[in-house]
């Protein structure tokens, strides 16, 4: 069961801003599991930036955390996703593959996916209106697990976060390093 009036009731832009984010995240992970230099790797590393900075941009539009004035700490992580996105794709232009690892792994890792983990989080819109009412039905009278549920689903976040890190970044620039 979704509950679509939560949706129904959320503004344009934070719409917009959603269905980015969805398409990045999924994108981001095509991207990450295509082989380096293929033409499915270049064409879906487009539209992932291209969906990374229309995600960061329509983010600067939402102020519905508001910590100093209308900002928050996420518009941090906003500018960092664009000025890293720019930086990531003039340096795949340059050739400089290093560069281009270090600025667009991170933007997938905690653009997407520990963003996306934090929109998971009780109180926040997606979680109200999709994660929630799921966790309630299917553990229906055990409380304990859908606490469990809530709070284990960032954590996984947060490991995923490592292994594809890991794998993606620092295995390959060690690699680079020893040619």
């Amino acid at each position: 069961m979704i509950d679509l009036m939560g949706w129904s009731n959320a503004s344009f832009v934070i719409k917009v801003h959603l269905g980015f984010a969805v398409l990045g995240f999924l994108v981001g992970t095509a991207v990450m599991l295509a082989r380096r230099g293929t033409v499915l790797h270049r064409w879906s590393g487009r539209v992932f930036a291209g969906a990374a900075m229309l995600t960061a941009l329509s983010s600067f539009f939402i102020h519905e955390i508001n910590q100093w004035g209308p900002w928050s700490w996420i518009h941090l992580l906003s500018v960092y996703v664009v000025v890293s996105t720019v930086i990531g794709v003039r340096a795949i232009r340059l050739g400089n593959v290093k560069l281009h690892m270090q600025t667009m792994i991170p933007i997938y890792l905690g653009g997407f996916v520990v963003a996306g983990a934090f929109a998971l989080m009780p109180g926040r819109l997606v979680f109200e209106a999709i994660l929630m009412p799921r966790l309630v039905q299917v553990f229906s009278g055990h409380s304990e697990l859908v606490a469990l549920a809530v709070w284990g689903i960032p954590a996984l976040a947060v490991i995923l976060v490592v292994l594809v890190w890991w794998n993606a970044l620092v295995l390959p620039l060690r690699r680079m390093a020893r040619r």
